[in-house]
Formats: C-alpha cells, structure tokens, sequence
C-alpha cells in the first residue's frame, strides 16, 4: 500500500524537526488582520500543531520502522577466515527457523503499518475537517457581526 509511504514521509518530517529542536512549518500570517485565514491556512495549521496528529505520525513512523525490523535476521553470525592477511574464507549462519519467520512476520508486520497509516491519516482528516469547520464558522460568525452592525446602523437612521 502506498499510503504508508506518505504517512511515513509525513512522520520523518515531525520526528526531524521535533529532534532538531524545530517545530512543524505553518503557514504565514495573512498580510492584514482584515484578510484573515484562509480555510487551507487553518487546515495546515491544525495538521502542524495538532498533538492527536503528531502522535499518530509518531505511531506510523514507529510500526514502519519495526517493519523493516521484521525483515531482518534476528542474530546472524559471520565468520571471517584470514590467511597470511587475506580473506580465505567467509561464512553466514542463519538459523533454519529465520528462513521461515521472516516472510511470516514481514506480513503481519506490513499489515501492522498499513493499519497505523490509515489511524494516521483519519486523524489528520479529522483535525484538518475540524478547523476547515471552525474556519467556516467564524467566517459565518463575523458576516453575522457585520449584518448586525448594518442593521444598527440603519435603525439609528
């Protein structure tokens, strides 16, 4: 599924700039207070600073990484055989077990991170449909406010 590919691009980003001390990039400020936010402002913002949605991408970016995990050999050894300063002969051992393991607990572990992916991906929906909602409601709000003081203007007249 590539959605986790997105998911976890979206992970790596936050777990980058919460490590390097940075926060998530948001949206510059309108120019005037007039203008105000755009509903796509108010989205990114929320998706930026929302902790259900940092932590949802934290999730998704941890289930990816014991993704990979599962498809590596859980204690190979190698023997290295040197003659006279040369290589003579090498050698990896693997258990009989891992061969089979490993197929086995890279499905389970694939659907582990497509499931986390999807968590992730309805939460940042859901921030991003909430403060798409609040956006439009204070929109709605301050064109209430405006009628309001036209009417008053008009009624002193």
């Amino acid at each position: 599924m590539r959605l986790s590919a997105f998911v976890l691009a979206m992970a790596s980003a936050a777990a980058w700039a919460q490590h390097e001390g940075h926060t998530m990039p948001v949206p510059a400020a309108p120019a005037s207070a007039e203008a105000g936010l755009t509903a796509d402002q108010a989205s990114a913002m929320a998706l930026a600073n929302h902790p259900k949605v940092r932590m949802a991408l934290a999730e998704a970016g941890l289930a990816k990484a014991d993704l990979e995990a599962a498809g590596w050999f859980s204690s190979p050894e190698i023997s290295l055989i040197f003659d006279a300063s040369r290589l003579d002969e090498a050698e990896l051992f693997v258990s009989l077990s891992e061969l089979w393991r490993l197929p086995v607990a890279r499905k389970a572990f694939r659907s582990l991170a497509d499931a986390a992916a999807m968590d992730a991906l309805a939460v940042m929906s859901q921030a991003s449909a909430a403060a798409r909602a609040a956006h439009a409601q204070a929109l709605a709000a301050d064109a209430f406010s405006a009628l309001a003081e036209q009417r008053g203007t008009l009624l002193q007249q």
